[in-house]
């Protein structure tokens, strides 16, 4: 699986130039705010795991 992983992604960024010129800068700044809002979405989850686990833990208690 990870070489497949390796595979593709050196095959986007080889073609990197092809694809913006084929799906254009607008959909291109689409995925792009897609893509940082899934990130922004994964860092809350990882925050809120850390908060609750904490909290679990007792040491969150003063």
């Amino acid at each position: 699986a990870g070489a497949i992983a390796l595979l593709l992604t050196w095959s986007l960024l080889r073609n990197a130039e092809f694809l913006i010129r084929l799906m254009g800068k607008n959909i291109i700044e689409v995925v792009s705010r897609i893509i940082g809002l899934l990130i922004g979405a994964l860092a809350v989850e990882f925050i809120m795991d850390g908060v609750l686990e904490l909290i679990k833990s007792g040491a969150g208690v003063i």
